[in-house]
């Protein structure tokens, strides 16, 4: 491959593109790659570099183009440029339009949110459809100096300092030790086409202001090799951030008391007890674990919760973005995501019912049955043959009509073998129950008096003594 006109050497950027799939073992023999293609010039040149790479390191190309729509004609023009770019390298092709705008309306994102989320949706559904292993995305050294810039504006910490991740999951970045200008350079070379995206040069966007003005500024008065040393900065903080979050995934599995799909429960007194820059570490695995990304939640969010933690009552919440709410119950700091579009919080409906005699009574906001049976005394099997659904009351202390219902707040009861009552909340934090079940853990009351936590524990004033005749047999079991 001859050097151009201008000096520029075609196989030497070939050359590195080839080095940082290797160095980052982007692709193995064999590898299906989707190359997202906007037909700008990062795409483009990423397309051309891959296919003339393609048969050296065995895999093989299929090219894909979201149509965003936001850009009217433009956005039809781009998607007519990738469709004919595929068809004249004679590779597999794959096209959508997207509605962004209604997308992002739906969802309170900006256009670049919107339209971030429903490409990368695009790509992973299409890639997953038609076989891809990899998908190829466009990003560049100058992109990753720019995006670190950003996050230290915004007083990001180590993650956000890491800037774009060469290799995420599927997702391959070829470009990212390749600069823009080497890019622009390698299509006159070569005399390949591309589209122009104006919006690039809006500078409403911040990062086409740190684009435009601040790296140019930067570059001119401070150092040339500005967009080195960011690069440099993530290098090193991506590794030293792996290996810390290596050192606080322990940290986070001993405050863990509960994770499921409805939450994440943690032990207020260890998370309080471990370093203040672990805490923000570990809430942030609590957050991540709910929402599934960071994007939204910042500083402050994470500094809000360590306030619940330390300063905090012993009972309260805050709320955060994407639906995420954390609640503090004295011993117990518990993340859920509450409705919102696209979500659904797996919580039962209140329900309250009543049982005039002994009989069966089923509970469908919770999918379970309550029978109450009589025995009597000479009937009673060995209390440890029965299982944890299964209680035994004395009949004489215990009056109809009963009532069957959720827990609620201030409800207290005198568990068996103490000489006082209890907050109900403080028995389910002490017994680590899990916060998802609570609300779905039926409380049966004789009068006002709570008699048993189905499924946990019956009252002190309604045990079996020496002088019991007749005894009542609770049964809670799956509908």
């Amino acid at each position: 491959m001859p050097t151009s006109r201008n000096g520029f050497n075609s196989s030497h950027f070939i050359r590195n593109i080839k080095e940082t799939i290797a160095r980052f073992a982007m692709f193995r023999p064999g590898d299906r790659v989707l190359v997202a293609l906007s037909g700008g010039a990062d795409s483009m040149a990423m397309l051309h570099s891959l296919q003339q790479l393609s048969s050296e390191l065995s895999f093989q190309l299929g090219l894909a183009h979201l149509n965003h729509q936001l850009r009217e004609t433009a956005s039809e023009q781009d998607a007519a440029f990738a469709a004919e770019t595929a068809q004249r390298l004679s590779l597999p092709f794959y096209s959508h339009a997207e509605d962004v705008r209604a997308y992002q309306g739906a969802h309170n994102l900006s256009p670049e949110e919107a339209a971030r989320e429903r490409r990368y949706e695009f790509l992973t559904q299409t890639a997953q459809a038609h076989g891809y292993g990899r998908i190829a995305v466009g990003h560049t050294f100058d992109d990753n100096a720019e995006l670190v810039l950003m996050h230290v504006f915004r007083g990001s910490g180590p993650k956000g300092l890491s800037g774009i991740p060469p290799v995420r999951g599927s997702i391959v970045r070829p470009l990212i030790r390749t600069r823009r200008s080497d890019i622009l350079k390698f299509l006159t070379a070569e005399n390949i086409p591309w589209v122009e995206d104006l919006s690039n040069r809006d500078e409403r966007l911040l990062r086409n202001r740190i684009r435009h003005r601040v790296i140019p500024f930067l570059k001119e008065t401070v150092h040339p090799a500005v967009p080195n040393s960011l690069n440099r900065i993530a290098d090193i903080l991506r590794d030293e951030n792996t290996w810390l979050e290596s050192l606080v995934e322990p940290m986070f599995e001993d405050c863990l008391l509960d994770r499921h799909s409805d939450g994440v429960a943690l032990d207020v007194g260890r998370l309080g007890a471990i370093h203040p820059g672990a805490q923000r570490r570990v809430v942030r695995k609590a957050m991540a674990a709910m929402t599934g990304q960071l994007r939204k939640l910042t500083y402050l969010h994470v500094e809000a919760v360590l306030k619940l933690l330390r300063e905090g009552p012993p009972e309260g919440h805050v709320d955060l973005p994407d639906g995420l709410r954390v609640d503090r119950c004295y011993g117990e700091i518990f993340f859920s995501v509450t409705a919102s579009p696209g979500r659904s919080r797996a919580k039962p409906r209140a329900f309250g019912y009543h049982l005039q005699k002994p009989g069966s009574l089923e509970i469908p906001e919770i999918g379970m049955i309550l029978n109450l049976s009589m025995l009597d005394r000479t009937a009673l099997p060995e209390f440890h043959l029965a299982g944890q659904g299964v209680a035994f009351f004395d009949m004489e202390r215990v009056r109809f009509p009963i009532t069957v219902r959720n827990a609620r707040p201030g409800d207290r009861f005198q568990p068996l073998g103490m000489r006082g009552t209890q907050k109900l909340s403080d028995y389910f934090i002490n017994h680590k129950i899990p916060h998802r079940d609570r609300h779905r853990c039926p409380v049966v009351l004789s009068g006002d008096t709570i008699i048993w936590v189905a499924g946990h524990r019956i009252a002190e004033t309604v045990k079996i003594g020496p002088s019991t005749r007749t005894i009542l047999r609770g049964e809670l079991l799956l509908a």
